[in-house]
């Protein structure tokens, strides 16, 4: 896999997380779990941010130098 190519999978990751964040933002406003504050809702991302995070590096181990 070239570089260009890795590029456009991890914007296809980035955009499929800021999906998720806003269903996961969502969801928690209407139970009334949402806190107001920068990092208070950090532990509500934890996964998401995971597995985004090992498919970044999965999709890093693919490229071709």
């Amino acid at each position: 896999m070239t570089r260009e190519q890795a590029n456009q999978e991890a914007a296809k990751i980035f955009k499929e997380l800021n999906i998720q964040h806003d269903e996961i933002m969502k969801q928690a406003k209407q139970k009334g779990t949402w806190k107001q504050g920068l990092d208070s809702n950090r532990e509500l991302f934890v996964e998401v941010d995971n597995k985004a995070k090992e498919k970044l590096r999965l999709l890093k181990s693919m490229i071709d130098d």
